[in-house]
């Protein structure tokens, strides 16, 4: 390990310690030119958690780095004696803070043991030895008590970190990463609270067995200090064999840990006091809310109860700094809030706000979450992130995942009292799964025979057989807000005609009607309105697209809305992912297409906000926004013709599923291609021979990508069948390649396949993707990753197609099941709808008592 001088430092008249590395380091000028990487990370850190490295530097054969001083002892000494568990919840918080910090600069510390962790007089924790202690010690069949430290290698199969303290994957010689450290702050903060170490076995072999293949003693068993049952999940969170199964990051550790302790010293003995007592807490994600917001919520009881609909409070719930809420979703008891926060640099997490706290935190391991769901007893968070559907335990932090959607749109989910969860994906039905996983059944199906083109938004009546979800068709007779049964699903009925999500509450459907939130009586029994709808607010965020309204209501009477937000705009960003230039008004696109030359954009939506969803062409130069279809002509998925005179797009027109072209500037359409057949217009060919586009299988369940020629007979003929579910297609400039998304692995990836099909087939993206976009010449492909990263692979085209490697080039603001981007010619410039400069969050409303409101007249 080396050893350790005090000294002086004349220049700046302070003592600093001086530790001498061992010889070998010295003579070894890979693992010293590591060193002295690690050591300028770490002095960059400068966290009140993490030993201060001032200096290094060689003297002859003398390697030796300039620390700070501390005084005090190393957790090691301080376990000689028994610990409280309220000071070994501190140690780790402390331990969590400086790990997080380090994570975030891309430092892995791989050797967090008791030896490593140094607590000074004055109580605060420092982490020792990022990547200086690594080098000593070769394995052996050592005595595990002695912790040895197994010597870092860089190569795979060599195992790193100390037998008793190292996670599972470590001990299987893979390298690890962030949870790897996680895994072994679990192992120190059992033996913080137990006294004894997870996994000791008189061997380092055996050691090693038993973190690979056992768990460790219940902690509650035997305990000395008596550990709290949910100290004990959070540990039990940390030591899961499977890294993708434990806490996803050390923030959201300290997080869980603080929540325990709450915001008193006493807060732990509480924890563990009678039986009675513990049933009334909430769950350690929401404790330890401030006194102040806890008698403002009491007093607001106090309103509702003494003065019935006398009286409605409302506030709002403000979104975190320089962040973005929605997708709010009230807990059945109305007392907690989750909404989706998009965060500075476009990462998405889910955000819990306990209506009686002031603050708003984010939940663990739910990195781009969206449109979470409450379960009815209010203890799981349901959620969608990229093609999962996944359940968060708030007793535990327990992530599982319930099923995949594929490259379906996810529109929604609701649990159902019986332990089930019904969820809708694009250009589906709905279908229904156990909330505990496994495979998913069709619940509804679409009705061909009246053009219905999707069933979404889920969400379940009270008497826990009816569901209200949205049809969208084709025919106005048919689109709008449905109710049917679990039992029946046949047994249908629509309810309004309006393009709208629905919700329950005390007797009344709550529904948006143009931009507006309304609620209307409804008797759940005859499944029937009755009385006239009334306005609850008349600002409330809407997407006429397909219905979806920003709100939540609960059985207790609270509502939770979102005002309609400044919209975004069309936005050039560099390759570093810095903000260039924004154009055109601001509104809410989709299917952004760049002209070939780069100087126009096509585009769907609504940039005025208006109800009318249209195609748009944007003149950059100008400024000006030109409209290209109207009415029941609208279309879609717009694509450029190679010499940029003319767009093709889709269009849903009387129950036909059409391609039109049309010459930009004239109002003549000419119809390419009509079927009853779902469509999805993708790209069309550098010769202009060809157009590229998807096409769902007799089911709706799975697309596959078909050409039809532009010019000719027309007659369209299949490129990849629909085997799975395959999507966002376009050909190589050269035309000799087309560049797709597809499931068929189970995870959307990005792959290449030769045109026509049958020369060759590679695999580009390597953790998921989806969008894939080609650079002008050929030369690289974008895609984006399932964390709405932006992704850029190096192409070799020819004598013979060879990818590298992707690189990530910046976060954005996509939803990635959305193709809101395209690239300039020369691949330095990506247009992106994003925020604008100006950009103010939007709060989130809370109306308490909204009874009040309906019963005036």
């Amino acid at each position: 390990m080396g050893e350790v001088y005090r000294a002086r430092d004349p220049k700046l008249d302070r003592h600093v310690a001086i530790k001498v590395l061992p010889t070998q380091l010295a003579e070894n000028g890979a693992a010293l030119a590591r060193f002295e990487r690690e050591a300028k990370a770490v002095a960059a850190l400068s966290h009140p958690n993490i030993l201060s490295i001032f200096d290094f530097g060689r003297d002859g054969t003398t390697v030796f780095a300039v620390m700070e001083l501390l005084d005090g002892e190393t957790l090691r000494q301080q376990l000689a004696m028994p610990m409280p568990t309220r000071k070994a919840v501190d140690y780790a918080v402390q331990i969590a803070r400086g790990l997080a910090a380090a994570h975030a600069r891309g430092i892995v510390h791989r050797d967090l043991k008791p030896e490593n962790v140094f607590v000074t007089t004055d109580g605060r924790v420092k982490i020792l030895d990022f990547g200086l202690a690594r080098q000593t010690l070769a394995f052996a069949e050592a005595d595990a008590t002695v912790s040895p430290t197994i010597e870092r290698h860089t190569d795979p199969g060599t195992v790193l970190g100390t037998v008793g303290y190292m996670s599972p994957e470590q001990a299987r010689g893979e390298p690890g990463d962030p949870r790897s450290d996680l895994f072994s702050l679990g192992t120190v903060l059992y033996e913080l609270v137990s006294g004894r170490r997870a996994f000791q076995r008189d061997t380092a072999a055996e050691t090693l067995t038993a973190i690979l293949r056992e768990d460790p003693p219940e902690l509650t068993a035997g305990s000395a200090s008596g550990v709290p049952p949910a100290l004990t999940r959070v540990v039990q969170h940390c030591l899961e064999k499977n890294p993708a199964e434990r806490f996803q990051s050390a923030s959201d550790v300290a997080f869980a840990l603080e929540n325990l302790s709450g915001a008193s010293s006493a807060a732990l003995q509480s924890v563990t006091s009678s039986p009675r007592h513990r049933r009334g807490w909430l769950p350690w994600v929401i404790a330890g809310g401030s006194v102040i917001a806890a008698l403002t919520w009491g007093l607001l009881q106090q309103i509702r109860t003494t003065r019935g609909d006398s009286v409605a409070v409302s506030f709002a719930v403000t979104p975190p700094k320089n962040a973005a809420i929605g997708y709010g979703a009230l807990s059945p008891d109305g007392r907690r809030l989750i909404v989706r926060v998009i965060e500075p640099g476009g990462q998405r997490r889910l955000w819990i706000r306990p209506l009686d706290s002031l603050t708003m935190q984010p939940l663990p391991s739910t990195e781009g979450g969206e449109r979470p769901f409450w379960s009815p007893d209010g203890r799981f968070v349901g959620f969608f992130t990229g093609q999962l559907i996944k359940k968060l335990d708030l007793a535990t932090g327990a992530v599982q995942i319930i099923t995949s959607v594929g490259l379906g749109t996810a529109n929604g989910a609701t649990f159902t009292p019986g332990g089930d969860v019904i969820y809708s994906a694009n250009l589906r039905g709905l279908y229904r799964v156990a909330a505990d996983g496994g495979p998913p059944r069709p619940l509804t199906t679409l009705d061909a025979a009246h053009h219905e083109t999707r069933h979404y938004f889920p969400t379940m009546l009270p008497d826990g057989d009816h569901l209200l979800y949205v049809v969208t068709s084709t025919d106005a007779d048919v689109r709008g807000l449905w109710v049917t049964s679990l039992a029946d699903p046949h047994a249908k009925r629509r309810l309004l005609a309006d393009l709208t999500q629905g919700a329950y509450a005390q007797g009344y459907l709550f529904f948006a009607r143009n931009g507006a939130l309304m609620a209307q009586p409804f008797d759940v029994a005859r499944l029937a309105l009755h009385g006239e709808a009334r306005l609850v607010a008349d600002n409330v965020s809407y997407s006429p697209v397909i219905g979806f309204s920003d709100f939540s209501v609960s059985e207790a009477g609270v509502l939770a809305y979102l005002p309609t937000a400044a919209p975004w705009r069309l936005t050039w960003f560099d390759r570093s992912g810095r903000s260039i230039a924004a154009f055109g008004a601001a509104g809410a696109y989709q299917q952004i297409s760049l002209s070939p030359d780069g100087t126009h954009v096509a585009t769907e939506g609504y940039p005025k906000l208006e109800t009318s969803y249209e195609l748009f062409v944007i003149d950059q130069a100008r400024g000006t926004t030109t409209q290209l279809t109207f009415g029941a002509a609208s279309g879609n998925f717009p694509v450029w013709s190679p010499d940029g005179s003319a767009i093709a797009f889709g269009s849903n027109r009387a129950g036909h599923y059409d391609i039109y072209r049309k010459t930009v500037g004239t109002s003549a359409e000419e119809l390419l291609l009509s079927s009853d057949r779902n469509k999805f217009l993708m790209d069309w060919s550098r010769d202009g021979r060809w157009l590229l586009y998807g096409e769902a299988d007799p089911a709706g369940t799975k697309e596959g990508l078909w050409i039809v020629p532009a010019h000719g007979d027309r007659k369209p003929v299949p490129y990849v069948p629909a085997d799975a579910d395959h999507r966002d297609g376009r050909f190589s400039p050269d035309g000799h390649f087309v560049a797709y998304t597809s499931d068929e692995s189970s995870t959307p990836q990005v792959y290449v396949e030769t045109f026509p099909a049958g020369g060759g087939k590679w695999q580009i993206s390597t953790s998921g993707g989806t969008n894939p976009r080609w650079r002008g010449d050929g030369r690289e492909l974008y895609y984006l990753s399932p964390g709405a990263e932006l992704m850029a692979a190096a192409i070799t085209p020819a004598p013979r197609f060879a990818p590298e490697t992707p690189v990530k080039l910046f976060d954005t603001w996509i939803r990635s099941y959305l193709a809101n981007f395209d690239v300039s010619p020369d691949g330095q410039r990506f247009l992106i709808l994003a925020p604008g400069e100006d950009f103010v969050p939007t709060p989130m409303n809370i109306l308490i008592n909204w009874q009040t409101l309906l019963n005036r007249k």
